[in-house]
């Protein structure tokens, strides 16, 4: 059975490499349960590098006492499917940035080393030499994130994620210590402001990056490949569910008045996924649109910085067999 995914694998790379422009494509997998895709056609208009898996999370889940600093694991990766065996797998771990004010950063690197490693060792039969470490750090939990960093490098190939504003003012963010970074180009805008996506917008990809832009540390760059529902209440609160149901927000004249294309309010209330939705509600359903991909990854390649992979954020059945999947990888 491994010798025929094996083969499945390498005739999808084939495949795939007759209509490549010689970029690296990768993914990252961020769901707990690893399941094979690998058989989905969409993926046979990408020349699939390696994946990104999701490992687990580090939150604050209880509050800090003497005994306790409240810093554990949620959202391990609980089940692989024997498939991704056959493939080139970099950790990631998410880190919630209010995480690192309170920590002690020597347990918490030695922590994150001996759960990454043992996931390794249960699900692949080996440990990895390569990590990544996404969070959004700031100014006040800088040091932290750095020294957390330092300690990691010591173990592993280490990369982390950047954000748009922590290139544009890297003067003022600095350096992350990681042998190279991943520019991410998705959840770029502001939520609540119902006037655009949020998900990727050219218009604001160029407002902090231009062809004079440069980064000492080379960047691949993650693009988005996913659809996501905002939710604000008459207070102004933000809410955000993953995927959208268009249908349903067409059909239910009964609770729900079209704005725009993809803008609803709520006239009845009513339940969305297990949420309250009351009268005047506003609903946004967003969307990865690849005009905005392509614009936003054209404007990396336009600038002087130095990458490499292009990191599709995520695997997912519903998107990597769409059309429009398939016309972003032929016009990167």
């Amino acid at each position: 059975m491994k010798g025929v995914l094996v083969i499945t694998l390498v005739l999808i790379f084939t495949i795939s490499a007759c209509d490549s422009k010689n970029e690296e494509y990768s993914f990252y997998h961020w769901k707990s349960k690893a399941k094979n895709v690998f058989s989905d056609e969409g993926l046979k208009a990408s020349d699939v590098h390696k994946i990104y898996m999701h490992y687990f999370d580090v939150a604050q889940v209880n509050t800090i006492d003497r005994w306790d600093d409240g810093i554990y694991p949620v959202y391990p990766l609980t089940q692989v499917d024997s498939v991704y065996k056959c493939c080139e797998v970099v950790p990631v771990v998410f880190i919630v940035n209010k995480v690192l004010l309170n920590a002690d950063v020597k347990k918490l690197a030695a922590k994150i080393q001996s759960l990454v490693d043992e996931i390794s060792l249960h699900h692949f039969g080996q440990k990895n030499n390569e990590l990544q470490i996404d969070c959004d750090w700031s100014a006040s939990t800088r040091y932290h994130f750095f020294e957390l960093l330092q300690l990691l490098k010591k173990h592993y190939q280490l990369s982390c994620t950047i954000r748009l504003h922590q290139v544009k003012y890297k003067s003022e963010t600095g350096l992350p210590p990681v042998d190279r970074g991943v520019l991410m180009l998705y959840n770029v805008g502001n939520l609540s402001d119902f006037s655009y996506n949020s998900i990727l917008s050219h218009s604001i990809v160029s407002q902090y990056i231009n062809q004079n832009t440069d980064y000492p540390i080379p960047l691949d760059v993650a693009l988005p490949l996913f659809s996501q529902t905002v939710l604000k209440n008459n207070d102004g609160e933000i809410k955000l569910i993953k995927g959208t149901d268009v249908k349903l927000f067409q059909n239910d004249k009964l609770h729900f008045e079209t704005l725009n294309s993809n803008v609803y309010k709520v006239v009845k209330d009513t339940l969305y996924k297990g949420f309250y939705l009351s009268v005047d509600d506003q609903i946004k359903l967003e969307e990865s649109k690849p005009k905005e991909v392509i614009n936003s990854f054209q404007e990396i390649k336009k600038s002087n910085i130095n990458g490499g992979e292009v990191i599709f954020y995520h695997l997912d059945s519903s998107f990597v067999n769409r059309p429009s999947f398939k016309e972003i990888i032929k016009q990167l």
